[in-house]
């Protein structure tokens, strides 16, 4: 859902309604559960929301038209949020390498999956061009690329769902998700490391 809503919507909206999970969390776990979320946690989300909103400002002012991909992103966040709270649910009551792992196969069986409908179905241009050009690519492309590969599957995927799942042991699903809000001031803190990119003011006072 999020990658094909990022086709019509802009990277700063996105993050905006990526992170409506900071709302939708302690509804959904309110719901779930039938008590009210802490007061304090409560006020932390909404005003984690309001930085995420002014982080995100100056690029939603300049793409302030819906997109036909705003119900997409803000489904993919309605999917993560349940994710959120049912992990909190479960993982206290088994191991956290067993619970990643398992999560792992299913992510990596989906996406499988997923290729193979778009190979077989679609006209998947873009990946055939890919596929094609892969016996040709220099040593450099192909170290990049091995490189790629290996950061997203060893830190970014397997290490967060690993961390994830020990982590909610013994944390709410409201507090957990008020930390992963953080991700857009780590986002640009990267940029200005790896990019170079320069906070605005909007990504100061936002991230603060």
């Amino acid at each position: 859902c999020q990658v094909a809503g990022l086709e019509t919507v802009s990277a700063d909206a996105a993050a905006f309604l990526v992170q409506t999970t900071t709302v939708l969390v302690p509804v959904l776990e309110t719901t779930k559960s039938g008590r009210a979320v802490a007061r304090g946690t409560a006020l932390r989300c909404a005003v984690a929301f309001l930085g995420v909103a002014v982080l995100c400002g100056e690029g939603l002012a300049e793409n302030a038209q819906l997109a036909e991909g705003d119900a997409l992103i803000v489904l993919a966040a309605l999917f993560y949020s349940v994710h959120v709270v049912r992990l909190s649910e479960i993982a206290s009551n088994i191991d956290a390498l067993d619970l990643a792992s398992s999560k792992a196969a299913a992510e990596c069986g989906f996406a499988l999956a997923s290729i193979a409908a778009l190979f077989f179905f679609t006209p998947f241009d873009a990946g055939r061009a890919f596929f094609d050009a892969l016996p040709a690519a220099d040593a450099a492309t192909l170290g990049a690329l091995a490189t790629a590969t290996l950061w997203c599957g060893g830190v970014t995927c397997a290490y967060t769902i690993w961390a994830q799942s020990f982590g909610q042991r013994d944390v709410p699903a409201s507090r957990a998700n008020l930390v992963y809000t953080s991700q857009p001031v780590f986002s640009a803190l990267f940029a200005l490391a790896l990019l170079g990119e320069r906070p605005t003011p909007a990504t100061l006072l936002g991230g603060g």
